[in-house]
């Protein structure tokens, strides 16, 4: 069996933009040249990496996280991931690609634009680029979850995507209450008990919820069995969620900063601090601060010892 993922991209990166990718400096190029202009200049940079090694921040980890238990499970599943992004298109972890700034998000000096016309570029830059599609991968795949934005799920299923001929082997995530009906029967929504129980921003918890159900969902993976699950999930643990939390030593509050650092050496103490005690365990702000930047000052002394 094989399943696909298809997550966000992130604005947060590892490297700086390339200076001919960011979107701002686009505006003045003619609208139907942009998409062009954008990219040649992603053919022509010079620096790329993979999208794995691209991406940074909260979300980010948590999708290295989920990828790498899957791979720890070994469940017999064959998994691919794709990342929606605004700049790439839809492109895997491990496609190489350049640094840049570009979003579909609103209010944000590199974004897009209107819905017309970030549905318009998500269809052009896809073809010009020779990405894959949402339906090829719908058809090389057994099952597939969707777990991307609003402003990034809104492009690519403008193209006419009806889930209801998918035979149930599409899980959709989504907080919107105004699901077109050709999506609606696929959609797994969240309500605020669910949320509480998952902590974490609201695109983390699409991923926290993903891990749960790998763990807990055997194959053949099929939407009927993802939907009763999460009805289970929240009868039975999400809505008798005990706040409570365990304190941890020092040391124990050490060795866990320095492995969650190793996955992303970029992640802020007030970060760390909310995915601890999401976690169940409890720390004082002032005292994991001290923690934190004590494993931060031994990482620089490290790195300069060598």
């Amino acid at each position: 069996m094989n399943c696909s993922i298809v997550v966000n991209c992130t604005n947060r990166k590892s490297l700086p933009s390339d200076p001919n990718l960011i979107f701002a400096d686009y505006f003045k190029i003619e609208p139907d040249m942009q998409v062009n202009a954008w990219a040649h200049n992603i053919e022509v940079a010079v620096k790329t990496i993979p999208a794995y090694d691209l991406y940074q921040g909260n979300y980010w980890s948590e999708v290295r996280s989920l990828r790498r238990m899957l791979e720890f499970l070994d469940l017999g599943i064959e998994f691919n991931f794709y990342v929606a992004s605004a700049g790439m298109g839809l492109i895997s972890l491990e496609d190489t690609i350049p640094s840049y700034n570009a979003t579909f998000s609103p209010n944000n000096p590199n974004s897009i634009g209107s819905r017309s016309r970030v549905v318009e570029w998500w269809s052009t830059i896809n073809t010009i680029m020779n990405r894959t599609s949402l339906e090829k991968i719908f058809q090389s795949s057994d099952f597939t979850f969707l777990a991307v934005s609003q402003s990034y799920l809104f492009p690519m299923i403008c193209g006419g995507i009806d889930l209801r001929a998918t035979d149930g082997n599409v899980a959709l995530f989504s907080r919107s209450k105004n699901i077109p009906a050709s999506l609606s029967n696929n959609a797994i929504p969240f309500i605020a008990d669910f949320e509480n129980y998952l902590g974490g921003t609201r695109d983390v918890q699409v991923l926290r919820v993903l891990s749960k159900i790998f763990q807990n969902v055997v194959e053949p993976l099929n939407l009927e069995q993802v939907k009763e699950y999460l009805e289970y999930l929240f009868a039975n643990e999400a809505s008798k969620r005990n706040y409570n939390r365990s304190t941890v030593a020092d040391s124990t509050i050490e060795t866990w900063i320095k492995s969650q650092l190793s996955i992303d050496n970029k992640s802020s103490a007030t970060s760390l601090l909310r995915r601890l005690r999401d976690s169940g365990f409890a720390s004082e702000q002032t005292r994991f601060r001290k923690i934190y930047k004590s494993v931060i000052s031994a990482n620089n002394d490290d790195l300069r010892s060598n």
